[in-house]
């Protein structure tokens, strides 16, 4: 809303960085909070799955399994990250990498029955139902489907995934693969961001090498 009393709106830009410029550029993040607020709708959201998770007593494990934005929105492409082939041992693999970085954080059960807390934040549909049906771990998500933000409230559902990874007691991220063509930071700068504003250091962070 501006001085001349114009009508507030909320937008969301997608932004494709050229070849020769895509860097990831690191801040304070206290910076971040200053100038980034939850609305209040976002923060009913962020308590519930809070509360869901029980995220405060620093048992949960943070997940970000990414496959290409072209994969979540939906279109057909070449990103070796979404292959059909490879998607389900992606996630075998992660959840590899999960039971390794929880040891070492001391994410363990705490009798014989309790499984590993892990929040998975996904762009792949099927990595997402292939989660619901794990049962070696306790898997939350947002109900939101990859594709929610391509649609008019999809900053939200961004928001949602990136500060509930933040308040997460580590991450583990699935590094770009060796063969992927095209700019991009070998690990996700979503993830990176969610673990700065978290205030984590580079101990919680797992980079699962995927090929």
């Amino acid at each position: 809303k501006d001085g001349r009393n114009m009508k507030k709106k909320q937008t969301f830009v997608h932004f494709i960085p050229s070849h020769d410029q895509y860097q990831f550029h690191k801040y304070d993040p206290c910076l971040y909070h200053i100038l980034f607020k939850p609305t209040s709708k976002l923060e009913t959201e962020l308590q519930y799955y809070s509360d869901l998770m029980k995220i405060e007593n620093g048992n949960i494990l943070g997940m970000h399994l990414r496959t290409g934005d072209l994969t979540a929105f939906g279109l057909h492409n070449k990103d070796i990250r979404a292959s059909s082939s490879a998607l389900i041992d992606s996630y075998d693999a992660m959840m590899s990498c999960a039971k390794a970085h929880a040891k070492k954080l001391g994410i363990q059960p705490k009798k014989d029955g309790d499984k590993i807390n892990i929040f998975l934040a996904t762009d792949n549909q099927i990595i997402k139902e292939k989660a619901k049906n794990d049962r070696r771990f306790k898997i939350f998500m947002t109900e939101d489907k990859p594709t929610a933000y391509v649609r008019s409230e999809g900053d939200r559902s961004a928001y949602t995934d990136l500060y509930l990874l933040s308040k997460t007691r580590g991450l583990v991220v699935n590094e770009l693969p060796d063969k992927y063509d095209g700019p991009a930071e070998k690990v996700s700068t979503f993830a990176q961001l969610a673990m700065s504003i978290g205030f984590m250091d580079e101990n919680q962070l797992h980079r699962c090498k995927l090929n």
